[in-house]
């Protein structure tokens, strides 16, 4: 029979190993760190496209589509 006290030595001896198991893997990490610059970058993206809005709207107006620059389809 296992002496109550060593099964929980054992147990703690376990716990600890998978603890430190854990704290190694950084791919969560890295992961959760691709995920805030893909997120900034779509911020600044949006901000940008908010501040030129007038601008852009100008730009795409003013692009002919076709050889006649009418915008309907033929």
């Amino acid at each position: 029979m296992i002496n109550p006290f060593i099964a929980l030595q054992l147990l703690a001896s376990m716990a600890e190993d998978r603890i430190a198991e854990f704290k190694a893997n950084e791919k969560g990490a890295t992961a959760v760190e691709y995920a805030l610059i893909v997120g900034a970058v779509a911020a600044v993206i949006v901000t940008a496209m908010v501040a030129f809005k007038g601008k852009l709207e100008g730009l795409f107006n003013s692009i002919n589509v076709g050889g006649s620059g009418s915008t309907t389809a033929p």
